[in-house]
């Protein structure tokens, strides 16, 4: 089953309707991003801070020997794939769904999460 998560800029919403056992050692997350909108193909330069912030949480829980989050996940490796949201809610929800079921390689994503305004 996928969960569809809220990902904020420096904080990452795991595992908040289930507890697990044990911890996996990969998990595959989709984040949704704004990079470029919909309407014209302008750059969004708001989308790509947060991208930059949540793609600086995941090296930082990934990184287990620099003394940050070392204990956040200490067995699971994060990878992840982004898609452009375009500030547009039909294609966000497109792009989620296909996440769900297509994203990498076929396998689908474990979470699809969207980086929300703060």
């Amino acid at each position: 089953m996928v969960h569809f998560s809220a990902l904020a800029v420096g904080s990452i919403l795991i595992g908040t309707t289930s507890v697990r056992a044990a911890d996996p050692t990969e998990l595959k997350i989709c984040l949704l991003v704004p990079t470029y909108r919909a309407s014209g193909g302008a750059y969004d330069s708001g989308g790509h801070n947060r991208l930059g912030g949540a793609l600086s949480a995941i090296k930082e829980i990934n990184d287990k020997t620099d003394g940050i989050w070392d204990d956040l996940l200490p067995s699971t490796t994060i990878t992840y794939e982004w898609y452009n949201s375009a500030r547009d809610s039909a294609t966000g929800m497109f792009t989620a769904i296909e996440c769900a079921t297509s994203a990498f390689s076929g396998t689908g994503a474990v979470r699809v999460c969207a980086v929300l305004y703060l």
